[in-house]
């Protein structure tokens, strides 16, 4: 868990899970706790969307990927924050081989979100013109 402040200067805490960061819904929200019905999707987030969903094309599993995440937390100012994490397959028995294991460090805006996309806190993925 870290914090950071969003473009207007409220107060954000960012949460990762060590398993299934790139699809949870409740992955960051603005200070103080209120009825929040919608959270945008941090860059963050959708950074380790689009690496996990690099990873299952490169190897074929047909969307049997997932990532695990070890730690985030923001820079001193707040205004980036760096997440760890690696990929895995979901479909079978993972071979390891620990010289062969890859582990990336994701370094985004804190301030910066998808325009493209906004978590309900309940229910999946929506688009923002459905929000009408």
């Amino acid at each position: 868990m870290t914090f950071t402040k969003d473009h207007q200067g409220r107060h954000v805490v960012h949460i990762t899970y060590n398993i299934d960061s790139p699809k949870a819904k409740t992955i960051a929200w603005t200070l103080p706790f209120v009825d929040q019905e919608y959270v945008l999707l941090p860059a963050w987030q959708q950074n380790l969307r689009d690496t996990e969903e690099q990873y299952d094309e490169e190897n074929e599993l047909d969307g049997h990927a997932m990532t695990r995440t070890y730690g985030i937390d923001a820079s001193p100012l707040g205004d980036l924050i760096a997440v760890n994490s690696s990929n895995h397959p979901t479909d079978g028995v993972e071979y390891v081989i620990a010289s062969d294991q890859i582990s990336s460090l994701a370094v985004t805006s804190a301030r910066e979100v998808s325009e493209h996309e906004i978590l309900p806190t309940f229910g999946g993925p929506s688009h923002p013109s459905g929000m009408d």
